[in-house]
């Protein structure tokens, strides 16, 4: 587990923000904290001009108080079909305060008959599974995991739950009724995309009843490229930063700016993926946002989305 210090605040209003990236524009979003405990160090956020210092993270206590207070309000004029959790952090950090106000804010959403969807990789509790339980029809969750090695996840997700900890998530939440997929995101060249990553991962996916999967290959917003050249080790430093062009970047979900893996290594990397999952009995499903230049999907479960009683707007359902 990664150490990190936890500063409490009050959040002020507005409680949820609409995004702007990708499949999950114009979505209602709701980040429990800023800054992450998780510490991976792909993590786009980190480089946030607003973002805490490392190891930081800044928990905002009263959102709970403030969802009840939206939601409730008899002057409301329309109610979200949806709300996706932490976009820029993650629900499940290993801190009980933090899983208190994540659980406080999830359990008052689904009171209330709003969705909720979050991609996590971290461990969920199991007095989340059990409320879960309770609505399955309204709880989507995916489950980020690009490898088994628990190396990989020592180096690159500090903070993370251990993959196998993340398998039984995606089992817990199954037996709980709970639709759940697996992300591959962010897959990292000559890291995580060789055949014996990807065979290892995908037949025990499949053991374990999954039929899809989706995936992303890494991509370096401006900001981000300083933070790894100074915290990844000289091995990794060496083979991510080969894989990239040094110059150039691409709009991708719309505005932002990053550097991304050249189009033709992607593409070889996604069809060795597909090649490898169809022998698995498995489907893929190539984030279309973070790939503009490819042909892609958009990042959302088979099922079609809700649409709220207040309006006739359909929200997708899970983060990019």
């Amino acid at each position: 587990m990664k150490d990190f210090k936890l500063i409490l605040q009050n959040k002020k209003p507005p409680v949820l923000t609409r995004a702007d990236f990708g499949c999950l524009s114009g979505v209602p979003t709701l980040n429990v904290t800023a800054g992450c405990g998780l510490g991976c160090l792909y993590c786009y956020a980190r480089a946030y001009p607003q973002a805490p210092p490392p190891d930081t993270v800044v928990l905002y206590a009263n959102l709970p108080r403030l969802i009840v207070r939206k939601l409730d309000n008899p002057r409301a004029r329309t109610r979200p079909a949806e709300v996706v959790f932490n976009t820029a952090s993650d629900c499940f950090q290993p801190h009980p305060d933090v899983l208190d106000v994540t659980m406080a804010c999830m359990a008052a959403l689904l009171e209330r008959g709003v969705r909720i969807s979050f991609l996590t990789k971290g461990m969920v509790p199991d007095r989340f599974i059990r409320l879960f339980a309770r609505q399955p029809d309204l709880v989507s969750a995916r489950i980020g995991l690009v490898c088994l090695d628990e190396n990989y996840t020592r180096t690159f997700e500090p903070g993370a739950a251990a993959p196998g900890e993340r398998l039984d998530n995606l089992v817990r939440l199954q037996a709980a009724g709970v639709q759940v997929g697996v992300r591959l995101d962010p897959i990292i060249p000559f890291v995580t995309d060789g055949e014996r990553h990807i065979t290892e991962l995908c037949r025990v996916l499949a053991d374990l009843g999954l039929k899809e999967i989706t995936a992303s290959y890494l991509h370096l917003r401006p900001g981000l490229i300083p933070l790894l050249d100074r915290d990844l080790p000289p091995l990794f430093k060496q083979l991510i930063f080969s894989s990239f062009p040094e110059r150039g970047f691409h709009k991708i979900g719309g505005r932002t700016r990053a550097r991304m893996v050249p189009a033709p290594l992607r593409a070889k990397g996604y069809e060795r993926l597909r090649r490898i999952a169809g022998q698995a009995g498995l489907a893929v499903k190539v984030c279309r946002c973070k790939n503009p230049d490819l042909p892609g999907d958009l990042c959302l479960p088979s099922f079609p989305s809700p649409t709220s009683s207040k309006t006739n707007k359909t929200l997708p359902l899970f983060p990019c």
